[in-house]
């Protein structure tokens, strides 16, 4: 794409413009996105937007603007998931930003969006979109590919990486994230605030993402009280009790799974003291309840700084 004195536009500026076409509610693209999408991921259209919302709208010029040109172009292979369509975008935009080519091997349960990102770039910049293909299942695109990012579960993952030699390789697995209401959140005049924030974190994708909270611990005597005020018929976090700092860093460290977030309600004071303990059991991005579907374009997830990983310098691998 070029601009009215004909130089050409970065590759950042043109995947924010066409992050833009996924967010413009009155525009035909998003319609068509949306229709397609609710075929494809049988989620309902509300729920679909909300999707598209979160991983779009932090794909801007100033989440880009970090990322510097690779001193060599490669290829990106990503494996993508089945159960949250958009989880491999991070990346994928990032290695285009960086100058990489990004190669799309689809879920056979979501084939849909990749199709639809690459057509959105095409709409913006037509020559960005020649590096981005889709990638049928063949053994050969491992050894093709420089390096690999892929989503499944731990054995896929496992199996993956082992098919990928020595080549740089991040693998997400299988993660969890859980929800922390304190007692300044279950106040009355609060209530309201805190059940939009229960709804931005568990209505996307039905609880099947890792940053979906599959727990919800409350500040409170009465875990039943909260029950009945919380709890609807869609798929809800388990509801557990908590009355201190120490008894929530305890039960949260019992958890088997590994924690890919913690979103929280109430009083940041609240937060501020358990954030040292949870950083070391592992978790690495802790935030507001209603912002865990919508992290940071480059946030760290598994502890990997993608922008950093995108050198390749390294070979690095979580999973």
């Amino acid at each position: 794409m070029f601009a009215s004195d004909g130089t050409r536009v970065k590759p950042a500026a043109a995947l924010a413009r066409s992050a833009a076409l996924w967010l413009d509610r009155k525009g035909a693209f998003r319609k068509k996105a949306i229709e397609a999408l609710t075929v494809s991921t049988g989620f309902s259209a509300p729920l679909v937007e909300m999707g598209i919302d979160n991983a779009f709208r932090v794909v801007t010029p100033k989440a880009l603007a970090s990322v510097k040109p690779a001193r060599e172009s490669r290829i990106l292979l990503i494996v993508c998931p089945s159960n949250v369509f958009t989880a491999w975008l991070p990346p994928a935009v990032l290695a285009l930003a960086s100058g990489h080519s990004v190669w799309l091997k689809p879920s056979v349960h979501e084939p849909v969006f990749p199709k639809l990102w690459r057509e959105s770039v095409e709409m913006v910049d037509p020559s960005l979109a020649e590096r981005i293909k889709e990638i049928p299942w063949r053994k050969s695109i491992y050894e093709a590919a420089d390096a690999v990012v892929a989503y499944g579960s731990d054995e896929a993952v496992a199996q993956l990486k082992e098919a990928c030699g020595n080549k740089p390789f991040i693998g997400f697995g299988h993660q969890v994230s859980v929800g922390i209401l304190f007692c300044e959140a279950l106040e009355p005049k609060r209530l309201p605030a805190t059940r939009e924030a229960i709804a931005h974190a568990v209505e996307p994708f039905r609880l099947q993402g890792c940053l979906s909270p599959i727990h919800l611990f409350i500040q409170s005597d009465d875990v039943s009280l909260w029950r009945r005020r919380f709890e609807s018929p869609a798929p809800f976090p388990r509801l557990e009790a908590f009355h201190s700092g120490p008894e929530l860093l305890q039960k949260l460290s019992s958890i088997p799974d590994r924690l890919a977030c913690i979103g929280w309600e109430g009083n940041p004071r609240s937060i501020k003291p358990l954030q040292a303990s949870l950083t070391r059991l592992g978790v690495h991005r802790i935030c507001p309840l209603g912002e865990m579907q919508s992290p940071p374009l480059s946030w760290a997830n598994g502890g990997i700084d993608l922008v950093e990983w995108l050198k390749f310098r390294t070979r690095s691998s979580i999973g």
